[in-house]
């Protein structure tokens, strides 16, 4: 990703114009039944107008989603963070973290360092 944000071809896809005519493609449909979209938008509109705020927003939110990826996979490798944050969840997230980490060990014996997280 890192190498598309310096690239001419990030260059032509965040061209002002081109983005336009991206959100102007958009179903009205979509506009209508998620108001949010527009509303993210019109809030943006100054750094989608500009290339280069663009870049560097795209690359920030980049290094904090390594960050974030980082801090999950620690606290995966560590059986009592990885319990401690799970606790932390509303319990239908809970349950979907435990139905993927079954299906994810499946071809083991129970869940990674033995966590209930149902």
């Amino acid at each position: 990703i890192e190498q598309l944000l310096d690239s001419d071809q990030f260059d032509r896809l965040a061209n002002p114009e081109a983005l336009k005519r991206l959100v102007d493609a958009l179903p009205a449909e979509l506009l209508s039944a998620y108001p949010q979209v527009s509303e993210l938008l019109a809030a943006n509109a100054e750094l989608l107008s500009d290339p280069e705020q663009l870049r560097a927003a795209a690359k920030e939110a980049l290094q904090s989603m390594r960050a974030y990826t980082d801090a999950i996979l620690a606290a995966m490798a560590d059986p009592r963070s990885m319990e401690a944050f799970l606790q932390q969840l509303p319990d239908e997230v809970r349950t979907m973290a435990g139905s993927l980490m079954q299906l994810l060990t499946s071809a083991g014996a129970g869940s990674p360092g033995g966590l209930d997280v149902a």
